[in-house]
C-alpha cells in the first residue's frame, strides 16, 4: 500500500475509547467525559431519568440493562457527573442534558459491584461520601457503620444499609449540599451473581427494599440506577422455577431503561472512537463507501429506520 493511503492517515483512534469506565476511579478525573458522544438515545435516556427527580415521584428506583461495552457505564458516569451539584466540570456536550436534569440535584454514591454483599458496598460507599462533604456534621447513625460491617449478622446489615442511605439523603438537604442521593450501582449482576452463591450472606429481597424505599423517599429524592448486562432472573438460572419466578418479581420492581442504541447511532459513536476525518479521504474511498451503504440500506443490513422496503 504506498504510504500516501495508509489507514493511520485517515483514522486517529482516541485513547478515551480504549479503556473501559470506572466509576470511582473516573467521577474524579475531569477528562473522563470530554470526548462523549450524546446521540439521539442518550438525550432521551437523559430525559426518561429526570423524571425520578421530580417532586412527588414515586418512579426512582431503574435499572440499565445492555451488552458489554455499549457505554451503560459512561453514561452512569455521565449522569453522576451532571447529578452532582458540585462537579467540577461539564463538558459542553453533556450541557444541554444537564439543562433536561437542572432538577437533579444529589449526591452520587457510586459502587461497583463484586463478590460481596451488595449491602456492604453501599454502606463503604455512602462512608467515603459522607467523609467528603464539607460540613462537619454527618448522619448520627454513620458511627455505627464499621461495627455493622465487622460485627453485625446479614439482616441487620442489610436494615442499617437503607436507614444510612435514607439519613444521608436528609443530611444532603439540610446541609444544602444538594435535595438528596443519587446511588449507582455498576456491574450489579456481579452482587447478583454473589448473593446466588451466599444466600445466607445476602438475601436478595434486600434489592426490592432498596426499591420500596427509594420509592417512598418523598420530597428528599433517594435514587437508585443499577447497571446490569442481563436481566436478573439470568442470574438465578441454576434455581428452580420459583425462585426464579421471585427474582423477576424484584427485578421487575426496577423500571427498565432498554440501552440498545440504534446502528445509525452506533455508526456515529464508531466514526468518533475512530477518529474518522471525511474532509481527508479519498474521492474513491468515498464513492466506494457511499455504494456499500446504499446497498447495505437496500439489503435492510442498516435496520428499520433507513430500510426502503421496512415491510421485508
Amino acid at each position: 500500500m504506498p504510504s500516501q493511503n495508509r489507514i493511520t492517515k485517515f483514522l486517529k483512534p482516541s485513547e478515551h475509547f480504549a479503556r473501559s469506565i470506572h466509576l470511582e476511579r473516573d467521577f474524579a478525573d475531569t477528562t473522563a467525559l470530554d470526548q462523549y458522544v450524546v446521540t439521539e438515545k442518550i438525550s432521551k435516556l437523559f430525559g426518561q431519568f429526570a423524571k425520578a427527580f421530580g417532586e412527588g415521584s414515586t418512579e426512582r428506583a431503574w435499572r440499565i440493562t445492555g451488552d458489554y461495552g455499549t457505554g451503560k457505564s459512561c453514561f452512569a458516569l455521565a449522569l453522576a457527573r451532571i447529578c452532582n451539584n458540585r462537579s467540577i466540570r461539564v463538558p459542553k456536550q453533556l450541557l444541554p442534558a444537564s439543562k433536561s436534569l437542572s432538577n437533579a440535584n444529589a449526591l452520587p454514591v457510586l459502587v461497583t459491584g463484586a463478590s460481596e454483599p451488595i449491602s456492604s458496598a453501599i454502606i463503604r460507599a455512602l462512608q467515603l461520601r459522607l467523609s467528603e462533604c464539607k460540613s462537619r456534621k454527618r448522619p448520627a447513625t454513620l458511627r455505627k457503620a464499621n461495627r455493622i460491617l465487622k460485627e453485625s449478622d446479614p439482616a441487620e446489615r442489610d436494615r442499617y444499609a437503607i436507614d444510612l442511605l435514607k439519613q444521608t439523603a436528609e443530611f444532603v438537604r439540610e446541609t444544602k449540599q444538594g435535595s438528596g442521593v443519587l446511588l449507582i450501582l455498576d456491574e450489579l449482576g456481579k452482587s447478583l451473581e454473589f448473593a446466588t452463591r451466599n444466600p445466607d450472606d445476602q438475601d436478595i429481597t434486600f434489592l426490592q427494599l432498596l426499591a420500596e424505599s427509594a420509592s417512598r423517599s418523598g420530597n428528599t429524592p433517594v435514587v437508585v440506577l443499577g447497571i446490569l448486562h442481563q436481566g436478573f432472573s439470568a442470574y438465578a438460572d441454576r434455581m428452580d422455577a420459583m425462585e426464579q419466578r421471585e427474582w423477576d418479581k424484584i427485578g421487575g420492581r426496577f423500571a427498565e431503561l432498554a440501552f440498545d442504541q440504534p446502528l445509525e447511532q452506533l455508526t456515529s459513536l464508531v466514526s468518533n472512537a475512530l477518529g474518522v476525518k471525511v474532509d481527508r479521504l479519498p474521492g474513491s474511498i468515498m464513492k466506494a463507501a457511499r455504494a456499500n451503504m446504499a446497498k447495505a440500506i437496500d439489503l435492510g443490513w442498516f435496520g428499520a429506520v433507513a430500510n426502503p422496503n421496512p415491510n421485508e
